[in-house]
């Protein structure tokens, strides 16, 4: 964690008849605590002619093993029974089969409610569709992940009708793998008996203690997040759970804060150590603008969804890390490739990947099942001097995954990528069109801000 991420504090007095009256601000760079681990310290406030504030901060790291939750609650409620042992990442992604109106059959306008104990949120509204696609990412802490469950309701906005509703207890996480589930839901109480959601769960145990091998790490990110507001509290939920009030003794932050609001975290360069190959990304909840090494945005592709070249899309960000010295490669999915299965039209899409001209790096995405518009959101990262990225190709070559006696297709499409042009202070997204020649392959340019 680099220097210069702020926590702002705002200390207000709470008047029940009207609007809060502001008694001061101060803010701490967080650094301290990210490098010792916990920081105890008094500041003065701002604005006002006396007065301090205490605050106690513990830097928590995001664990996926369902081992030492027991422990950690174990040692959350020692400190206080209002803290959080549990980090809950999802990403809404989309719907299908939503029923249309009976007499009309029009096309819904539906959006989400979600909700997990006291912190609800909304997704925005799709018009005029029975498949949207959200793509948006919320956060809940979790205060016991054995008793708790998350309520999702679709809504209909023009009639303001439920069209149907599911619950997932958080405990069926813990028996996943990586805590991860990514998958279609079906809905109930629904006018159509196919009504699915399909949601990407994440489930993170928080703890103080680091173990490389458990941890999901931290990176640089740069990519603003579209943001939506919590319908129950002004507070930063995950700010709070960094840093506590004057009347609070423990050493992580309470999942309610009553007399110190944290208004805003100022969002910075990071410095963080290097992530797994080819990890998956957790989502990130995008009512808050601070780090994740979560979901990325996505840009909308543009109206030709099948490229130049009929062969599909392919969208990915690219993003520099001066520190560790390492192009980061974000590979975000594909869409419209070509059918290579005989049986089915499908494909077993997955991707390899060069920093050219060196071949001997070779990266690899999982391999996802029967789809032409697979999603990854996997990272990956090559080492590589700044001084020799621009004379560097980053080579994406989609393949579809085969038996050794088949006939399908093996070859989808390929794209090769000069970074000459690549804006090395910013995380950027793109979309690049799959050409079909595997050894005659035309390099592109990175798009300049005045082609965006």
């Amino acid at each position: 964690m680099s220097n210069g991420q702020l926590l702002d504090i705002e200390v207000r007095d709470e008047d029940p008849g009207s609007k809060d009256d502001s008694i001061g601000t101060t803010s701490l760079p967080i650094s301290t605590a990210a490098e010792k681990g916990t920081e105890d310290t008094w500041l003065p406030l701002e604005d006002v002619k006396t007065g301090r504030i205490n605050l106690k901060l513990e830097w928590m790291y995001l664990s996926k093993n369902a081992l030492i939750l027991e422990k950690e609650m174990e040692k959350r409620n020692q400190q206080s029974n209002e803290l959080s042992s549990c980090l809950l990442m999802v990403n809404l992604d989309s719907a299908r089969e939503l029923p249309r109106a009976k007499k009309t059959m029009s096309e819904p306008s539906p959006y989400v409610k979600l909700s997990l104990g006291q912190s609800k949120f909304e997704s925005g509204i799709k018009a005029d569709t029975d498949e949207p696609r959200w793509e948006q990412n919320f956060r809940f802490l979790v205060h016991n992940p054995n008793l708790q469950t998350l309520e999702l309701e679709v809504w209909e906005s023009k009639s303001k009708t439920r069209i149907g509703n599911l619950k997932v207890p958080l405990k069926n996480l813990l028996v996943e793998p990586d805590l991860i589930v990514d998958k279609f839901y079906n809905l109930v109480n629904s006018p159509s008996p196919k009504a699915q959601v399909r949601m990407r769960l994440c489930l993170r145990v928080l703890t103080s203690e680091y173990n490389q091998a458990d941890i999901e790490e931290e990176e640089e990110e740069e990519t603003p997040v579209e943001t939506l507001e919590s319908k129950e509290s002004s507070v930063d939920p995950v700010a709070q759970q960094s840093a506590t009030s004057a009347d609070k003794t423990a050493k992580a932050v309470p999942a309610v804060v009553k007399k110190v609001e944290v208004v805003k975290v100022e969002k910075v360069n990071k410095v963080s150590s290097k992530l797994p190959e080819g990890q998956l990304i957790p989502p990130m909840d995008s009512s808050t603008p601070i780090k994740d090494s979560d979901v990325r945005q996505r840009k909308s592709p543009s109206s030709n969804q099948g490229g130049l070249y009929g062969r599909g899309r392919i969208q990915i960000t690219l993003r520099y890390s001066t520190q560790r010295q390492n192009l980061v490669a974000v590979v975000h999915k594909c869409v419209n490739l070509i059918p290579c299965d005989t049986d089915d039209n499908l494909a077993d899409p997955y991707i390899k990947m060069y920093l050219l001209p060196d071949k001997s790096n070779k990266k690899k995405t999982t391999i996802i099942k029967n789809t032409l518009n697979p999603v990854w959101d996997e990272t990956f990262e090559f080492p590589v001097k700044q001084a020799d990225l621009s004379s560097k190709t980053l080579e994406f070559s989609i393949k579809n995954d085969t038996s050794f006696y088949t006939s399908n297709k093996k070859f989808i499409g390929i794209a090769q990528i000069e970074l000459g042009n690549m804006d090395q202070t910013k995380a950027a997204t793109h979309w690049f069109d799959l050409q079909p020649d595997e050894d005659d392959c035309k390099p592109v340019s990175l798009p300049s801000e005045t082609d965006l």
